[in-house]
């Protein structure tokens, strides 16, 4: 990633001919701007741009793209020529200076800086590497594999390997505790809930990717749990998912193992249909949040 400024970057960016294209990222980092999501799309930004440099290297070819990075404080000029509004901005421009087949014929210093609204990435709530890449892919044809760093999935899973290796040798140690703990129902019946949730409440995903617990408006302090596209999830998302999940299955146990067997016909009339109610709603708010974060789904 190159860093330019008000002096630079019409050299490097504006001038014709150049063989290569830009992905260009406007950002103000400065504290006093209060943009937070700046800091972390800079991460990303940077990771994408690291990501297609090892790739150069890897093919030993001569590199297509570049990825430039301006900031407000060093480049207000080039920021009032392309009227920005407000930042962060991801913009595409290729080597004759629009998108795949734009460009400026008058050559006049307003159409030099003008974007197209396809040449524009539009940033979601929660931007990753991997969506500036899609974009890029779109827009040039350059496909940037993104290879992240798991170690701290490897740590999580050493530290569990370790917590579970000091709880269980008090345990081998004594024969007469082990027994008992392992024909414990009501322990084994909280780990398998405790597994099931995590697994549908997407617990790995959120070790992986590390996303926000929610994210909230900057401008009019608005909460929001679930991430609006399929590509992602915010870590209240899956726990909310994984509890309306768990909800169904236990209204199906009761219904299957406690309620038949109450005593009386009205006790198991009243606990299978408080059962298949509890079910029913649970089931039709999955579907419902399913069908928000799928739109596709709801047309079939």
């Amino acid at each position: 990633m190159i860093t330019l400024d008000d002096a630079t970057y019409a050299y490097y960016a504006i001038s014709k001919p150049r063989p290569y294209s830009l992905v260009v990222f406007l950002t103000a980092a400065h504290p006093k701007f209060k943009c937070n999501i700046c800091k972390a799309l800079d991460a990303e930004f940077q990771t994408l741009a690291s990501a297609y440099a090892k790739l150069v290297k890897k093919e030993g070819t001569e590199p297509k793209v570049f990825f430039l990075r301006l900031d407000y404080d060093s480049s207000q000029q080039v920021f009032q020529k392309y009227e920005v509004q407000s930042v962060p901005m991801i913009f595409f421009s290729s080597p004759n200076g629009g998108g795949e087949g734009g460009g400026s014929s008058g050559g006049d210093d307003k159409s030099e800086y003008a974007v197209s609204i396809r040449d524009k990435f539009q940033i979601p709530p929660e931007v990753e590497a991997e969506a500036i890449a899609s974009f890029l892919k779109d827009r040039s044809g350059v496909s940037v594999p993104i290879q992240r760093s798991q170690w701290f999935a490897y740590l999580s899973l050493l530290v569990v390997f370790v917590m579970v290796s000091l709880l269980l040798q008090p345990i081998i140690n004594s024969h007469k505790r082990l027994l008992p703990l392992i024909r414990n129902k009501t322990l084994w019946s909280l780990v398998s809930a405790g597994v099931y949730t995590c697994a549908i409440s997407g617990l790995i995903f959120d070790i992986i990717r590390s996303p926000q617990m929610y994210y909230a408006n900057p401008q009019s302090g608005q909460i929001m749990f679930f991430y609006p596209q399929s590509g992602s999830q915010f870590v209240v998302e899956g726990f909310i998912i994984g509890f309306l999940n768990l909800t169904c299955a236990g209204a199906l146990i009761f219904m299957t193992v406690k309620a038949t067997s109450f005593k009386t016909e009205q006790q198991r009339t009243i606990g299978l249909v408080g059962g298949l109610v509890v079910f029913g709603l649970c089931f039709m708010q999955i579907r419902r949040l399913y069908i928000m974060k799928n739109r596709w789904y709801g047309s079939m």
